[in-house]
């Protein structure tokens, strides 16, 4: 029998209920009103801008996860253990420290920037939404 109360799709049904109610939100309180005055470049405005803010936060949500969830493999990587060991080894000279120190921050840095670039891609979708929304 298929089980289908799994995590996983308990986890999308919540989702899918949040962005909805969202979107059932925005379109109630926001964009009827506006069509019911007959406000056109507003309503146009806030039906480009709404959508790139909520497409922004989804971006922004899911930068963070990849953020954490790549650090937390850099943890458990051969060559971060290496890099660390390199480092606290006193008995290598400056020169051998100092690139083990530049191994551990490359590797870091590789791990860091997909999450971070799409951290900061979400907050400009959020930025570039709310100005078109106020163009109107």
């Amino acid at each position: 029998m298929k089980k289908y109360f799994t995590a996983r799709n308990l986890l999308l049904l919540l989702v899918t209920v949040f962005f909805g109610s969202i979107i059932w939100s925005m379109g109630y309180e926001t964009l009827l009103p506006l069509l019911r005055a007959e406000q056109w470049p507003v309503f146009i405005a806030n039906l480009v801008g709404l959508p790139l803010i909520l497409i922004g936060t989804a971006v922004m949500l899911w930068g963070f996860w990849v953020f954490l969830r790549d650090v937390a493999t850099l943890y458990n990587s051969a060559g971060w253990h290496q890099a660390q060991q390199g480092r606290a080894n006193h008995q290598l000279g400056g020169g051998e420290r100092k690139a083990a120190q530049r191994q551990a921050q490359g590797l870091a840095l590789a791990h860091m920037r997909p999450g971070l670039l799409m951290l900061v891609g979400g907050i400009a979708l959020i930025a570039i939404g709310g100005y078109v929304s106020r163009l109107g």
